[in-house]
């Protein structure tokens, strides 16, 4: 599935949290990450234990779309972390 297909799916797949789970899993996370000004994480490693938990709990909830967009905006953040 490409990330146009992603972006435009109703529903949250399991494969899709599955494969943003094993980015995740592949990383060594900061501390701490501020996402943008005023949007600051201080404890990253459990706030994504938890955005993975509630988002897996609600796979199949169309307006419950946040946990999974949450996650894929820190992902965003550390690669331009890591590029930098």
């Amino acid at each position: 599935m490409s990330i146009n297909e992603q972006e435009t799916t109703e529903y949250i797949t399991k494969e899709m949290l599955d494969e943003l789970k094993a980015w995740f899993d592949r990383q060594t996370l900061p501390k701490e990450l501020e996402i943008r000004a005023g949007v600051h994480i201080p404890n990253l490693k459990f706030t994504v234990g938890e955005l993975f938990s509630h988002a897996y709990n609600c796979l199949h909830q169309p307006y419950m779309k946040g946990y999974y967009h949450m996650l894929k905006t820190i992902r965003r953040k550390l690669q331009e972390r890591s590029a930098s």
